[in-house]
């Protein structure tokens, strides 16, 4: 009986500590001494939060088609003052996380979030950071429907919000389901909606039989983020029928014929640059007569500079740049004759023989 008490009495002191678990090599006595991360979490208003599951997380090497395992984690949970405390962890860097029913890990101020950056944090040995303030908002949910250009449902499509003003990433994504509905849950403030449908229908799916492809459309169904409306998600609820038409293109393709190949099995490119962008397309060759075709695109309506290249072992040739205007139709015919080019390895063998010989001449100067 006596051994079944102390079982119960240890049992409830383990429960009332912070939660520490992690593998064997991240011991928080380990040689060089621990670090301390305590601090308070607060709401929008400033307001201590109650029950908020505080984690610094070390995740291993990324692996495909498995993400990430975590392979030490700290935890605490927020008492009735917004207070957590993990008093004892290794020294190094970690992922922070705040999770609580209802709301959104919020960026922290400079002046009082202590050595977080983002989602991550970097302990030093020794450092205690007593009086760390972190923030949550309440959860906000922007909700819509995402249609094809005969209003029919886009489903597997990505749909995905950036806040207003923002330069480069931050995009929150979601997909839409069979209906073509998708929900976004975000923290309070104004978005750009956005989707990109492109790899939902085949080119020759469409039910109008015509070729093409949707593009990157934003709501309320433009082209670009300067039409676009702003979408306000409000602190704790939901906006919705957001409801918008992805925008159908028509694309072509462009038949290139490349002349001037000598007879060898080489690689033959060509490349491209235009309205979406700049690539190339390529393929191995095995040209008798000097000629091969490649069938490129599909794009949409634009001019398009085309350059053909061929390489074999230190041969290669170059094309001219031609210009190639694409409107309402596939285009056939378009020439690319390759015309010497460079040894471009003697070249870089060249180079490499002068860098040498200056090395070597350097002690006489």
């Amino acid at each position: 009986m006596k051994l079944y008490f102390l079982l119960f009495a240890t049992v409830l002191g383990a429960m009332g500590q912070t939660a520490q678990t992690g593998t064997a090599n991240s011991n928080p006595s380990s040689a060089g001494g621990s670090a301390a991360f305590l601090g308070t979490v607060v709401d929008a208003a400033g307001k201590p939060l109650e029950g908020v599951h505080v984690t610094l997380t070390v995740f291993g090497e990324r692996r495909l088609f498995f993400g990430r395992n975590p392979v030490a984690i700290y935890s605490s949970l927020t008492n009735e003052k917004g207070r957590f405390s993990i008093p004892e962890v290794p020294p190094r860097s970690y992922e922070v996380a705040l999770e609580k029913r209802g709301y959104l890990m919020a960026p922290s101020e400079a002046s009082n979030r202590g050595p977080v950056s983002g989602d991550h944090v970097q302990l030093k040995a020794g450092e205690r950071f007593t009086d760390v303030v972190l923030h949550m908002a309440r959860r906000a949910i922007i909700t819509g429907r995402l249609l094809g250009e005969y209003g029919e449902p886009l489903a597997g499509a990505r749909v995905s919000a950036k806040p207003a003003g923002s330069i480069e990433g931050g995009w929150e994504t979601a997909m839409t389901d069979d209906h073509g509905e998708f929900r976004l849950s975000l923290l309070p403030g104004k978005y750009l909606v956005a989707a990109d449908a492109s790899s939902h229908m085949p080119a020759d799916a469409h039910p109008s039989g015509n070729k093409g492809n949707y593009q990157f459309t934003y709501f309320p169904g433009v082209a670009t983020d300067k039409e676009a409306s702003l979408v306000e998600a409000l602190p704790g609820g939901v906006t919705g029928d957001i409801d918008f038409k992805a925008i159908w293109v028509a694309t072509y393709t462009v038949k290139v014929e490349v002349t001037g190949i000598p007879e060898s099995s080489g690689s033959l490119f060509i490349h491209y640059t235009g309205k979406e962008g700049s690539g190339s397309h390529s393929q191995t060759v095995d040209a008798k007569d000097g000629r091969a075709s490649m069938l490129i695109g599909p794009w949409p309506a634009g001019t398009y500079r085309l350059t053909a290249s061929y390489r074999f072992g230190e041969t290669e040739l170059q094309s001219r740049p031609t210009d190639v205007t694409v409107a309402t139709s596939d285009v056939q015919g378009i020439l690319l004759p390759l015309a010497p080019g460079w040894n471009w390895m003697a070249r870089l063998k060249s180079k490499a023989a002068k860098r040498r010989w200056n090395r070597s001449n350097a002690q006489y100067c």
